[in-house]
């Protein structure tokens, strides 16, 4: 059997297969990523297709199978290696008592992960599901709120204590919101997220990621080190049809309130934003990715 080796190229097909393997092997699977084929726990030197279970459980029909045959751009069809990891499904952070962001008609709070700008207007980014928890419930999986429709201010932040417009946020790909300012000024005299001003925001790939050191700071003011062990994850959310996509696996804890954290590389640059794992690790939204949608720079 010919072993396939381009990350990038399978990264792709996962994402573009994911859905229908979801239909295909029943709502035990919640994942997917792309991973070092193990054998007796060691990594050998080709890829696999690591899926995501809740059980494995040799009487749910139908199996995954040893091997996925496919046709990859213009290879030849080849059998690419799976694995089967059981493991508990997705979690959301942002449910209890946190600080620094919070929709005023919600009792949930989370963390501000970044300010962004754009042009002259300064803006708060964190979880979707940080700043409208209530939208989120309903299953309203994207929001846009047009400055000139933007009567009162809805999010709270702080401290000091702020006001902002919620203006747009998404749940699909990726858990992301941002929340503009009503003074933009006001960014000058708030504690940047962690304490930290970012340097500036950082990439990881296949080539980089593997033990990269990262730090989150935490609500007390103290930074909690960790590591990366994974990128380009897909997790199936509650709402069907809907995952996240090209997540960031670190060993960084975290607990209820965490939602929105930042988390940086020992040189100050921003990999990303936490929002949820599962019961043995944690996942980040990739900052270059939500810079990316929302077509906005760090502040």
């Amino acid at each position: 059997m010919k072993k396939y080796n381009n990350f990038t190229l399978l990264q792709r097909y996962i994402e573009t297969n994911y859905e229908r393997w979801r239909q295909e092997y029943s709502d035990n699977l919640h994942g997917v990523h792309i991973g070092k084929k193990k054998r007796k726990g060691s990594d050998l030197n080709y890829y696999s297709i690591v899926f995501h279970v809740t059980k494995k459980d040799p009487s749910i029909e139908p199996q995954i199978p040893r091997y996925i045959k496919c046709r990859i751009g213009d290879s030849e069809t080849i059998e690419i290696p799976t694995d089967v990891s059981e493991e508990s499904e997705l979690k959301l952070y942002g449910l209890d008592l946190g600080d620094r962001a919070r929709n005023k008609f919600d009792a949930s709070y989370g963390r501000i992960g970044a300010f962004l700008r754009n042009g002259v207007d300064v803006y708060a980014c964190s979880n979707m599901h940080v700043l409208a928890p209530s939208l989120l419930a309903g299953e309203t999986t994207y929001y846009e709120n047009p400055r000139a429709t933007q009567l009162s201010p809805d999010i709270a932040l702080g401290p000091p204590a702020s006001d902002a417009f919620l203006e747009r946020c998404v749940f699909d790909g990726i858990d992301a919101g941002i929340a503009r300012l009503a003074d933009s000024s006001a960014v000058s005299g708030m504690i940047q997220p962690g304490g930290i001003h970012p340097a500036g925001y950082k990439i990881l790939s296949w080539s980089n990621y593997r033990n990269y050191p990262v730090k989150m700071p935490m609500s007390d003011s103290t930074i909690q080190d960790g590591i990366v062990q994974g990128i380009g994850i897909i997790k199936s959310t509650s709402i069907p049809g809907i995952s996240l996509r090209d997540l960031i696996k670190v060993t960084l804890a975290a607990s209820p309130g965490d939602s929105g954290s930042p988390v940086y590389d020992s040189n100050n640059m921003l990999i990303g934003m936490l929002f949820g794992g599962t019961d043995t690790y944690n996942l980040l939204i990739p900052i270059a990715a939500i810079l990316n949608y929302f077509q906005m720079n760090l502040f």
